[in-house]
């Protein structure tokens, strides 16, 4: 996460004044990447511990004034209209993608961009045990197809307008689909300790070198304001 940042500060063309949405914003490290002089942000988290910590950091940087942290889902109501929303490894965990994407691009100014980043399955994958290990273990419902994000953002009135295929910059270890079934066999009801979060990190890294599953960003726009058509 901490390349994608990177990439994001040096890529994206927003305004000075641009205001900045994190749906799914962690401990707030993109954010404090975009925040260049004069810019502002929200960012959403449901966890305390990461609201706490993502506060404490904006103090420490002396950003705390020009961004904000809130304890909500990012389907909830939202206050404010942004150039940007950015929604980075966190859309996976929405039981509705499409919905969500819907939900979030009404906040967006005319001619704002939607960032997303995320793992997205190249086809069906309900029979993948090695999926359904990892959907376990991150409490993921399902993962969106490439074509479900596509329509999706279609669907949201957005215009893609980048997709990158970041997979083959993600480090995936070659250990074999039966060792890890077996590894989650054996933890049985301690699946969701960090032995089984590391077991489901596995299985993403084996369905990353099967070509089953991919990590893209995607970058779609809102129409642009009426003169400007």
């Amino acid at each position: 996460l901490a390349d994608s940042n990177d990439w994001l500060a040096r890529h994206l063309d927003l305004p000075a004044d641009a205001r900045i949405l994190d749906a799914g914003c962690g401990v707030g490290g993109t954010l404090f990447a975009l925040l260049a002089e004069g810019r502002t942000g929200v960012g959403l988290t449901l966890s305390e511990r990461q609201l706490a910590l993502a506060q404490a950091e904006a103090s420490r940087r002396g950003l705390a004034g020009r961004c904000q942290f809130q304890l909500q889902s990012y389907d909830e109501p939202i206050d404010g209209q942004f150039d940007l929303i950015i929604c980075l490894e966190a859309l996976i965990h929405s039981p509705e993608p499409a919905a969500t994407i819907a939900h979030l691009a009404h906040y967006l100014s005319p001619g704002g961009q939607f960032v997303l980043l995320e793992d997205s399955a190249l086809r069906g994958l309900s029979e993948c045990r090695e999926a359904q290990i990892l959907c376990q273990s991150w409490h993921i419902s399902r993962l969106a197809t490439l074509a479900e994000i596509h329509r999706a953002l279609k669907a949201a009135g957005l215009k893609l307008a980048e997709e990158q295929d970041f997979t083959p910059y993600v480090r995936a270890r070659r250990w074999p689909g039966w060792l890890i079934r077996t590894l989650w066999r054996l933890l049985g009801r301690h699946q969701t300790s960090a032995a089984g979060i590391f077991t489901a990190g596995l299985a993403q890294e084996y369905l990353y070198r099967q070509e089953l599953l991919c990590y893209r960003l995607w970058r779609a726009t809102a129409p642009a304001p009426a003169w400007e058509q």
